[in-house]
């Protein structure tokens, strides 16, 4: 066990994130299927104002099966929707 001023450091407890994390001025929430409208329709904005947010999305589908399908709460890859 390593020490710092003669007190012990704990190794971090690994704990999944929170579904929802708030701020004072902002709130990210988990994206899960039920956002899936929502996201096709800022993906759509920003396709017709010539952006390239998830280029390879074409349909409505794709964004609820690649885009919003992650249901692990593996601490490795984390999407959140602000």
């Amino acid at each position: 066990m390593e020490t710092l001023n003669g007190q012990a450091i704990l190794a971090l407890e690994k704990k999944p994130f929170a579904a929802t994390l708030k701020g004072h001025r902002i709130r990210l929430v988990r994206s899960e299927p039920s956002f899936a409208d929502q996201v096709w329709e800022y993906i759509q904005r920003d396709h017709a104002l010539g952006g390239t947010l998830y280029s390879w999305v074409e349909s409505l589908d794709d964004v609820a099966n690649h885009v919003l399908k992650k249901t692990s709460l593996d601490a490795r890859e984390i999407d959140f929707l602000i």
